[in-house]
C-alpha cells in the first residue's frame, strides 16, 4: 500500500541548485506493513563501500502527494538492517537504564520506520553489537520481537559478522541497506523510505557498482532531564548541524553481490561514528565503486538525556541550547509529529535518573573529566 508525506514540499537548493528530501510530519494512521514472521536480522558488516568516482552529496525533497514513488517498490530484492551498539563496563543500574530507554526509544522508532515503509523491502531486521558487560545483559532484547521487527539478533561483532552473509543468502537479496543509529537516539518515519527513494534516484553510471550513502547534516537534538518530584517531564527541542555526515540514520546501501564478493576483507565500520560518512568513502575507493551521497532533512533525531555525555549532569537544566522548559505531550506533537512526540512521551518516565558516578561510567564523560582534572 502507498504511503504519502503529510507536509513534505519540492524546493531546489538555495546554493548549487540541488534537491532535498524532507519527512514532513507523519501521520500516526498510516497502514502497518504485513511482515514475514519468518525473518530475521543482522546487519553489521555492510558498512563497505568505496568509491573512484565521487559524486558531490545531494538534496532532495520528496513529492507531496508520494505519486512518484509508485516505482520504489519493484523487481530487486532490498534488505535493509539497523545496527545498534550497547558496549562498555557498566554498572547494573546503568545498564538497565541503557536497556529500557533502547526498548522504548531507539527500538520503537525503528518499528515505526518498518510500519510506515509499507512493503518497499523484502527483510528489514535490527541488530545489536553487544560487548562488555552488555554481552550477556542485552540478550533479553531477542525476547522482543513483533509483526514490525519480528527478531532482535545480540551477538558479538564476531558472531554477527558470521550470520549476516547467511541471511543475505537465505533471503536472496539483491540489494542490502545499513543503517547506523546510536542506542539512544531515534529515526524518522520516514526513514527507510527515503533510503529506498535515494537508491532508486542514484546517479551512478551502472548500479552494479554503485555504492550509496545517506544521512543528514541537521539533527533535531531532544534534552530530555529526569521528571521532577512533581512528575514534569523538562526538555529543549533544538536543530543542530554537524560539519559531517550525522551518525544518527546514517545508512549505506550496495548491492549484495558485491558486498558478498568483498565480505572476506573485514570490511565493516564500526569504529568511531563521529566522522563515519568520511570513513565510508575512504573504503570505497579500495573497492573501486561508484559513490553517491544524500542528504535527507528530518531523517534522524538525537534525545539526549543523562545517559549521553553531552548531558550536563551537574545542572540537567542548563544546557548548551538553553534552559530546558515544561514539555507536555500537546509540545511534542507539534514540534515533533504524532508519532515521534508521542514515542517520546509514553518513554518520559525511563528518562535516566542516574547519579554523577553512574553518569561518569560514560566513556566520552571520562575523557573529558580526565583532562579537566
Amino acid at each position: 500500500m502507498m504511503m504519502t508525506r503529510a507536509n513534505a514540499t519540492r524546493a531546489a537548493s538555495a546554493k548549487d541548485g540541488s534537491l532535498q528530501i524532507s519527512a514532513g510530519v507523519p501521520s500516526s494512521q498510516q497502514q502497518k506493513r504485513q511482515s514475514n514472521p519468518s525473518m530475521k536480522f543482522v546487519g553489521v558488516a555492510l558498512c563497505i563501500m568505496a568509491g573512484v568516482l565521487y559524486l558531490q552529496p545531494r538534496e532532495y525533497y520528496s513529492p507531496a502527494d508520494g505519486m512518484a514513488r509508485e516505482n520504489l517498490r519493484d523487481k530487486d530484492s532490498h534488505c535493509l538492517f539497523v545496527v545498534s551498539k550497547l558496549y562498555g563496563n557498566h554498572s547494573a543500574s546503568r545498564m538497565n537504564a541503557t536497556l529500557n530507554w533502547y526498548k522504548k526509544i531507539t527500538l520503537e522508532s525503528i518499528r515505526m520506520a518498518a510500519r510506515f515503509s509499507g512493503e518497499r523491502f523484502d527483510y528489514i531486521g535490527a541488530v545489536v553489537w553487544a560487548e562488555g558487560s552488555y554481552a550477556t545483559e542485552a540478550l533479553s532484547l531477542k525476547k522482543l520481537g513483533d509483526a514490525d521487527v519480528p527478531d532482535i539478533h545480540v551477538d558479538s561483532v564476531e558472531g554477527l559478522n558470521q550470520l549476516f552473509p547467511s541471511i543475505l543468502q537465505n533471503k536472496f537479496c539483491d540489494i542490502a541497506s545499513m543503517v547506523r543509529i546510536d542506542a539512544d537516539d531515534m529515526l524518522s518515519p520516514f526513514a527507510f523510505e527515503n533510503i529506498r527513494w535515494a537508491w532508486k534516484n542514484n546517479r551512478c553510471t551502472s548500479t552494479k557498482a554503485c555504492a550509496q550513502v545517506a544521512g543528514t547534516k541537521k539533527s533535531t537534538k531532544i534534552v530530555l532531564a529526569p521528571l521532577t518530584d512533581k512528575g514534569q517531564l523538562k526538555c529543549l527541542i533544538a536543530s543542530d548541524n554537524n560539519p559531517y555526515f550525522a551518525s544518527a540514520g546514517l545508512s549505506v546501501t550496495l548491492p549484495v553481490r558485491i558486498l558478498l564478493q568483498h565480505f572476506d576483507d573485514k570490511i565493516v565500520c564500526f569504529g568511531n561514528h563521529v566522522k563515519l560518512f568520511h570513513k565510508l568513502r575512504e573504503k570505497m575507493k579500495g573497492l573501486g565503486l561508484q559513490v553517491d551521497s544524500y542528504q535527507l532533512l528530518g531523517h534522524a533525531f538525537l534525545p539526549m538525556t543523562p545517559l549521553s555525555g553531552h548531558f550536563n549532569h551537574s545542572n540537567p537544566f542548563i544546557s548548551r541550547f538553553g534552559p530546558l522548559q515544561n514539555c507536555k505531550l500537546s509540545y511534542l506533537v507539534a514540534e515533533l509529529g504524532e508519532d515521534l512526540g508521542n514515542i517520546i512521551w509514553n518513554a518520559r518516565e525511563a528518562v535516566p535518573n542516574l547519579t554523577v558516578e553512574e553518569w561518569k561510567q560514560n566513556g566520552f564523560v571520562r575523557a573529558i573529566w580526565k583532562s579537566s582534572s
